[in-house]
């Protein structure tokens, strides 16, 4: 019958032992407690006995060594040998993971990387003062002390100022009353992929301006083909120059939007506004 199941299942045959170490403050406390332990195996119906003479080596067997020097061993098949192990929870622990806490029912630690798996991002979910902030800034430490990865946080609320600060970091301040300025229509015309390089920018800027000033609905048909050609315009007039330094910026758009003279396009470069002059231009200008 074992040879039966052996071929007709994916299982094998496995050397078995079960060692239980048993310690105690005096050797009349250490009796009592083996007897204690021999009564319990006794009530499954099992048999356990003394390691006379043999309790170095039944030391070495209960260390997780994976050394067992002990003759004694009971061959099982790992379907009954697998109800022997002793784990009742999932544990991760990952190579080359970060720490995110330890497992609340073993307690072990939890490490996870993040980057091995199919898709790496992630989010950290849970209630206000319930430590989401201390969360991701353990992880951020955890990535500087182990890795070389770049990292980047936009910080509305300035809570991660005084981390940025302990590691060296660069903080840059992005408003419409500082100097600073990152260009979202920035394009890298030196594309190593098969696609156009402006098509695709353009499609980005295209959905950007829809979630500016599009609302809820987005930007109707017509409008989005107003801004589309103006986009287009513009990134093809910049390729055709040869590139260089000066990239257009919200500003150009603005501008072929009002030089479009029809209603439509008055009205998206009016709704453009508090992203060109008002208060929420720290996007427009040149990356510097």
């Amino acid at each position: 019958q074992l040879r039966d199941e052996l071929r007709s299942t994916n299982q094998r045959l496995v050397d078995s032992i079960i060692v239980i170490g048993v310690s105690a403050a005096s050797q009349e406390e250490l009796e009592v407690a083996c007897r204690n332990v021999k009564a319990k195996v006794n009530a499954q119906s099992c048999t356990a006995e003394s390691l006379k003479f043999m309790q170095m080596e039944g030391l070495t067997a209960e260390l997780p060594l994976g050394n067992n020097p002990l003759p004694m061993k009971r061959t099982l098949t790992t379907n009954s040998a697998a109800i022997l192990i002793p784990f009742t929870t999932q544990e991760v622990f990952e190579p080359h993971g970060l720490f995110y806490g330890s497992n609340a029912r073993s307690g072990n630690p939890i490490l996870a990387d993040r980057r091995s798996h199919m898709n790496s991002n992630g989010f950290v979910l849970g209630t206000s003062g319930g430590g989401k902030s201390f969360t991701v800034k353990q992880e951020i430490a955890g990535m500087f002390l182990n890795r070389d990865d770049e990292v980047i946080v936009i910080d509305p609320e300035r809570e991660y100022l005084a981390l940025a600060a302990a590691f060296g970091g660069q903080i840059i301040q992005i408003s419409a009353g500082t100097g600073t300025r990152v260009n979202p229509m920035d394009i890298v015309l030196e594309d190593d992929s098969a696609s156009d390089p402006v098509k695709d920018k353009t499609n980005n800027v295209v959905s950007m301006i829809g979630a500016l000033i599009g609302g809820i609905d987005g930007l109707d048909p017509l409008q989005k083909g107003l801004v589309d050609q103006c986009v287009s315009n513009l990134y093809t007039r910049y390729r055709n120059q040869g590139g260089g330094v000066v990239q257009p910026t919200l500003q150009d758009l603005h501008d072929e939007l009002q030089a479009g003279g029809d209603q439509v396009s008055r009205y998206l470069a009016d709704a453009l506004n508090p992203y060109i002059t008002g208060s929420m231009s720290g996007f427009n200008g040149q990356t510097n």
